[in-house]
């Protein structure tokens, strides 16, 4: 209980310094991603994640204290294969969200649903 709370006081005041807190993640799932970033709009960049050489899994949002990191459905807008990993960042956030994981640190402090907390995949 105590490492519930303790998360949870993390969740909130380490990601206070955004336009709002990210306590309302779990409303965003089956959205397209452009509404996540619309509405969090205080970010200092993005980038595509790949967990497979070639393959992108995830977008990641970089905020001033914490990170989203947003994973798709499937991909029916953006194709997720490029060998040059350039792949359209805008067809991307047509996406539909199936899952959030909030960062710190590179540690998975919050997720929607809760087994993303341990593994994307």
């Amino acid at each position: 209980m105590k490492n519930i709370i303790v998360i949870s006081l993390l969740f909130l005041f380490g990601c206070s310094s955004n336009k709002k807190a990210f306590d309302d993640i779990d409303s965003f799932i089956g959205k397209p991603i452009a509404t996540f970033l619309s509405n969090y709009n205080q970010y200092d960049s993005i980038y595509v994640v790949c967990r497979k050489p070639f393959v992108a899994s995830s977008l990641r949002v970089i905020y001033d204290s914490c990170d989203i990191e947003l994973f798709p459905t499937r991909f029916t807008h953006m194709e997720p294969s490029d060998s040059s990993m350039q792949w359209d960042k805008e067809l991307f956030k047509l996406e539909i969200i199936r899952a959030i994981r909030v960062l710190q640190d590179d540690y998975a402090i919050d997720a929607c649903p809760k087994s993303f907390l341990a593994s994307p995949d």
